[in-house]
């Protein structure tokens, strides 16, 4: 949390009010916090030292509880999440979120509701 805390400049009181949880196997951390100012910090992070080494990384919001994930392939790599949210229409869940995963061709598609829908077009096209 130490790195993590330092990239975000964390205060002591926000480091107390947040809980961090990582897996090295999957290269995940996540990190609890009740106060937008803390989720704020941390969601501007771009890389963080550990032992002496940058180690680059980003940073997203958790998909809300009543959501669920879908995913497209073979979408150019670095399109941004507006782009994203203004080519695709779903024809069932509303879509609450779409961003590219990392540097991939993989879009990450947040829908409301517990089921994803049967296809999606993106740029007209029908996954």
């Amino acid at each position: 949390m130490q790195a993590l805390a330092a990239a975000g400049r964390l205060t002591p009181r926000e480091i107390a009010v947040s809980i961090l949880h990582a897996s090295p196997q999957q290269d995940l951390i996540a990190v609890k916090t009740s106060r937008p100012s803390v989720q704020q910090k941390l969601l501007a992070i771009r890389s963080f030292f550990l032992s002496s080494t940058e180690v680059p990384v980003t940073m997203y919001e958790a998909a809300p509880t009543d959501s669920c994930l879908g995913v497209l392939h073979s979408v150019p790599a670095a399109t941004s999440p507006h782009e994203l949210l203004s080519h695709h229409i779903s024809t069932g869940a509303p879509i609450i979120e779409a961003r590219m995963m990392g540097s991939t061709e993989t879009d990450l598609i947040t829908f409301e509701g517990s089921f994803v829908p049967r296809y999606v077009l993106y740029n007209q096209a029908e996954y």
